[in-house]
């Protein structure tokens, strides 16, 4: 409606379709606003106010607030119920309905749906933080799933984090050992997983106690290396024997019998891994940080 200016004219007295929003790129003049709200009446203000009511009308919120005196809301909203008829009753229950339903999918707003006034600052708001938040989720799982995928579940994290090689022959032992041990994960009890570690460690410690108390230093005459003190040669004899278990960590079909006996894991439980443990390092600061201690506390025991 109103596309002309003689449509303009008469627009008070010939109705236009019903449940149609007023063009807001055509504006009433003057003279109508006047002869519609008062002859004091704003036609800028007179427009703007004539929009606003129809499109309450329309969107069952005729309750709103609107800018102006109360007298030429009410002789507006009079105007164009005779000519821009509309079931404002029906309107109400809609929006009813829509604010119920968009109350009981919360989901669905946040997926996109808007209210039935539009969507305020601290909607849009709201909206972009959980927008965020839901990158950085996906984010933080796409990084755990690609660190996951880099570390092999064919052990402990120890095993896991060993040196990768990077010859072939040594990368084709190291996929079947990984394959291997993926196909062996034994069923058993918790008794059955703990029970071998804990009775090697007793005897373990029984053994060292039994020793402690029974030990007679060897005379010079039979010791191997009788120019070195025993403390040195001792300590030394140990850091040999954890050189050579860190040496044979970078050899891959070593890894199997090292991971049985030089690894504790409740997954493959091996009694002896108990003892081994204490010699095996894969790292080399690990190992010579260690190495540097033991020497040192080793060496000044008499």
């Amino acid at each position: 409606p109103f596309s002309s200016g003689s449509q303009l004219s008469n627009a008070a007295s010939k109705p236009s379709e019903p449940n149609r929003i007023l063009p807001k790129n055509k504006a009433f003049s003057a003279e109508m606003i006047r002869s519609i709200l008062g002859k004091n009446a704003d036609a800028s203000k007179g427009n703007e106010m004539l929009h606003l009511i129809q499109e309450q009308r329309l969107a069952g919120t005729i309750d709103g607030a609107v800018p102006g005196s109360r007298l030429h809301k009410d002789r507006a909203l009079a105007w164009l119920r005779k000519n821009y008829p509309v079931n404002e009753e029906k309107a109400i229950l809609d929006r009813l309905d829509r604010e119920d339903e968009a109350a009981a999918q919360p989901q669905a707003r946040r997926e996109g749906q808007t209210s039935v006034y539009g969507d305020s600052v601290f909607d849009r708001m709201r909206k972009e933080n959980i927008a965020k938040r839901e990158r950085r989720e996906a984010e933080e799982k796409a990084r755990r799933e690609a660190k996951a995928k880099e570390i092999p579940i064919s052990g402990t994290r120890a095993v896991a984090e060993r040196p990768r090689p990077s010859l072939v022959w040594a990368q084709k032992h190291a996929k079947a050992f990984e394959e291997q041990r993926l196909q062996e994960v034994p069923q058993m009890s918790f008794l059955q997983r703990v029970g071998p570690i804990t009775r090697m460690t007793v005897t373990i410690v029984y053994l060292c106690v039994l020793f402690a108390q029974n030990y007679k230093p060897p005379s010079r005459a039979a010791r191997l290396l009788s120019d070195i003190p025993t403390a040195a040669a001792t300590v030394g004899g140990l850091i040999a024997i954890n050189v050579i278990v860190w040496l044979a960590w970078k050899v891959p079909p070593l890894w199997r019998p090292l991971t049985n006996y030089f690894l504790i894991s409740p997954v493959y439980p091996y009694a002896a891994s108990i003892l081994g443990n204490n010699f095996s390092h894969q790292v080399a600061r690990h190992l010579g940080i260690n190495m540097v201690a033991l020497w040192f506390m080793g060496t000044s025991c008499k």
